[in-house]
Order: C-alpha cells, then sequence, then structure tokens
C-alpha cells in the first residue's frame, strides 16, 4: 500500500510540473513577441501570436504589430485591420535581411485575409500576400505592394530593391500615402459621393497618415478639417485620435518654443518637412546653435538658424543631432 500511494504520488508531481511547462510555454508565446531593432534606435514588434480556431482559419502569424521609436513610443500598425474571424491582417516573421543598407526602410511581409461567403457553398478564407515598406524613423507604412515585386529584395549596395536582377526601388520606397492636405483636397474636390474615413483607410488609417505627416504648422487646418468632417461620418475613434495630437502638439510646443539647441553631430542635414525624402543639401555643423520652432513625436524639431548674413533659415532636423545648450 505504501509503494502504491508513493508511485501515485510520483506520478501527481510528475503530470503536475508537465502541466506547469505547459503553462509556461503557453504564457511565454502569449506575453512574448519577436522583435527586429532597427539601426537607429528604433524597432519593429510582432505580438499576439495566432493560436486555437484563429489558427487554424487563418495559418501561422501574429495578429499585432507595432513601430516603437526612439522616444520608446508605440505605434500600432494597420490599426484598423484588426484580425476578426471574419479576417484582417495576418503577420508572418521578422526578417532582419529585411531591413534597408541604410537602415532607412524595412519591408514587412503580411497576408490580407477574408472569408469568402457564396450562397450554397461553404465559407472559405482567402488571402493576398503584401510587402508593405515601413519608414524606419517615423514608422510611416510608404508603399504597400503586391505580386512578385515582393519576392526581391535589399541590395547590398545602397537602399535599392532588386526583383530578378530589375531594380524596383522607385515602386517600393517612392511614399504612395496621403498627406493631411491632399487628403483634405481630394475629398473637397471629388466628383462622386465620398466618404473621408474611406480614404483614410486606404492609407492604412489614420494613425499612418499622421506618422507618414506629422502634424506641423502647415497642415494643422487641414487636420482640424479633417477631424470635423470624421466627426460628421460618426468616426469617432480617429477624430480622437487627431484631437489627441493636436493637444500633445500644443503642450510640447509651449514646453520647447524659442528653446536654444546645439548641434551635437559633426553633420546635421536639414530637411524640407519632417521625413526622410524631403532632405536638402543643407547642414549645420558641431556647435551651430538653432532655436525651436515646433516639435513632435516625428523624431524631427523644426528649428531656425540665423546666418552670419543675417538671414534666417527656418528648416526641420533631426532631433537626434541636437541637445540643450549646456548640456554633456
Amino acid at each position: 500500500m505504501k509503494v502504491t500511494n508513493s508511485f501515485l504520488a510520483i506520478r501527481k508531481f510528475i503530470f503536475g510540473l508537465v502541466s506547469l511547462c505547459f503553462v509556461i510555454a503557453v504564457f511565454s508565446e502569449m506575453t512574448y513577441g519577436m522583435q527586429v531593432s532597427l539601426p537607429g534606435g528604433q524597432s519593429i514588434e510582432l505580438d499576439v501570436p495566432l493560436t486555437g480556431e484563429m489558427k487554424n482559419r487563418f495559418g501561422e502569424g501574429w495578429s499585432k504589430a507595432s513601430f516603437i521609436g526612439k522616444d520608446r513610443q508605440r505605434l500600432q500598425l494597420f490599426s484598423e485591420e484588426n484580425l476578426t474571424e471574419h479576417g484582417g491582417i495576418v503577420f508572418e516573421d521578422l526578417d532582419q535581411r529585411n531591413i534597408s543598407v541604410s537602415g532607412n526602410f524595412f519591408v514587412l511581409q503580411v497576408v490580407r485575409q477574408g472569408t469568402l461567403e457564396n450562397a450554397g457553398e461553404k465559407p472559405r478564407v482567402e488571402g493576398r500576400e503584401y510587402c508593405p515598406v515601413v519608414e524606419a524613423t517615423t514608422g510611416c507604412i510608404v508603399t504597400m505592394q503586391t505580386g512578385e515585386i515582393c519576392g526581391g529584395g535589399w541590395s547590398s549596395k545602397g537602399d535599392r530593391w532588386i526583383d530578378a536582377s530589375v531594380d524596383r526601388t522607385s515602386e517600393m520606397t517612392e511614399r504612395t500615402t496621403s498627406g493631411a492636405d491632399e487628403l483634405w483636397k481630394e475629398f473637397l474636390n471629388s466628383s462622386v459621393h465620398l466618404k473621408l474615413r474611406d480614404v483614410i483607410t486606404s492609407n492604412m488609417g489614420i494613425s499612418n497618415v499622421m506618422a507618414c505627416d506629422p502634424l506641423g504648422d502647415a497642415n494643422r487646418k487641414s487636420y482640424l478639417a479633417i477631424a470635423g468632417q470624421l466627426k460628421i461620418e460618426k468616426a469617432n475613434s480617429q477624430a480622437a485620435y487627431i484631437e489627441s495630437k493636436l493637444t500633445e502638439s500644443a503642450v510640447k510646443s509651449t514646453q520647447l518654443n524659442g528653446e536654444r539647441l546645439g548641434v551635437s553631430v559633426d553633420r546635421a542635414w536639414l530637411y524640407d518637412r519632417p521625413n526622410v525624402d524631403a532632405k536638402t543639401r543643407m547642414y549645420l555643423v558641431r556647435g551651430d546653435i538653432v532655436t525651436v520652432v515646433e516639435s513632435n513625436n516625428s523624431g524631427f524639431t523644426h528649428v531656425e538658424y540665423s546666418e552670419k548674413s543675417g538671414h534666417v533659415l527656418r528648416k526641420w532636423i533631426r532631433t537626434d543631432c541636437v541637445k540643450r545648450v549646456g548640456v554633456n
């Protein structure tokens, strides 16, 4: 009888240990995602892996992706295409090889899934593969390509996307998403009844629009108009997102406007807009002093620089290229 009890006790212990390991494994899969670090200090993170019925329906992958900036602020990618039982975006595993040589771009591999229902037929899931290109400094999704071009890869020399020996860089990296001014004009000038929220959705959502075209003096009026129209269309969450960024920008601008910053790198390039594709041929050097006009969460700061001639130059500069005067 003692032997039997000991044997049962050992069985219970082993069963409990196996169960605990299983729980830990499942918990780890649910808690920890996949992350790839970008050269500038940003990162892309995948989270919430598909499990159970969702995995059976849509296959392997992840249901959530985020861009994490240098300031550790998190931007959810494709936030308006969350995966449900009816379909949405499924993210495939990240690949370090999808970072461009300069570190300016990262290519995601995603599948847009949907459930097709035809009368008299069993519902079936169909998907199409895409290779969206993310700007590494801002998290902006600049293009959303599909088809054979997604089978290409970055050249080892420069930011060149090569598909079967053909250079298709422009298709991958030249922005096709619209900014606030362009979106608002498109809506106002449309000859057909157009819902602004649908135009925004085609640009991968309002969070992506604002990542690609950060709020500033030049586009503030358009964003205010867009928020107003979205409220009329009952797209309240999108309108609220814009309003939160307007409030955030106003507070930050009040805190930083007029502050003097010093250039902290040997060469700091100047930009016409807070985007890497708006780089000019002008730059400042270490020790030059600028005055903040406006700051936002785009990774760029709007500054004024007084030239020796007395001319005041107003441009954008990378935020990580300047620091407060007197701070080591």
